[in-house]
């Protein structure tokens, strides 16, 4: 059973498509720095839902840290992806020097160190930012656990486009459960919700709210 498990997921690990990058869709960063986080008086908590090698929740943690720990208010970010290998790959936060164009210089020089000897050519994510995440392997289509808690934020990006509408449907409404009321929930640009789900909706284009 425990090879047949494992053939399973090295099969997993092979055809999951993992493209991604720091900043991507930057209107989504740029409404968690100006809407979402200026309204939080309290503990945050946000969930890169489909995290691949963690660029997506580097990049939230990084806006966080600019804009709430000045106030003093606390933030966690939740990563998870089904290939176990993306998940190894984030939470060590190592990264090729061709990802440095997407960060802005403020960031790279606050949250980011240029690695030596055998990282040359890398850079890594400082340990103090990489504090805020927290890693797991998780398949969306099954009952999420119960102690995940609810997020005020989830990012859900680029991974509809793979399922038809019942998968799609069942993804979402599965993921939203653990949305807080007037939470939100960001997907691609190429995604729509629409004639999917009324669990959320639509603030915008790509955003969504729990009502």
């Amino acid at each position: 059973m425990q090879k047949d498990d494992h053939e399973k997921q090295m099969f997993i690990d092979i055809i999951t498509t993992n493209e991604t990058s720091f900043f991507r869709e930057p209107h989504h960063f740029e409404f968690l720095k100006q809407i979402v986080l200026p309204a939080c008086s309290s503990h945050v908590r946000i969930w890169s839902a489909a995290c691949s090698i963690g660029a997506e929740a580097y990049s939230a943690a990084m806006v966080c840290d600019e804009i709430l720990t000045p106030r003093r208010i606390n933030f966690e970010i939740a990563c998870s992806d089904i290939n176990v290998d993306v998940i190894k790959t984030a939470q060590m936060g190592l990264y090729p020097e061709k990802f440095t164009s997407q960060i802005s210089q403020k960031y790279l020089k606050k949250y980011c160190l240029r690695g030596k000897g055998s990282h040359a050519g890398h850079f890594i994510i400082g340990e103090e930012l990489k504090s805020h995440l927290l890693f797991r392997r998780l398949n969306l289509l099954e009952p999420l656990p119960n102690d995940m808690g609810e997020f005020d934020v989830i990012f859900l990006r680029n991974m509809l486009i793979y399922f038809d509408g019942p998968e799609k449907k069942a993804i979402v409404e599965n993921v939203s459960k653990r949305l807080k009321k007037g939470g939100y929930l960001l997907i691609g640009h190429s995604e729509s919700l629409f004639n999917i789900t009324d669990c959320v909706k639509q603030v915008k284009p790509t955003i969504y709210t729990k009502l």
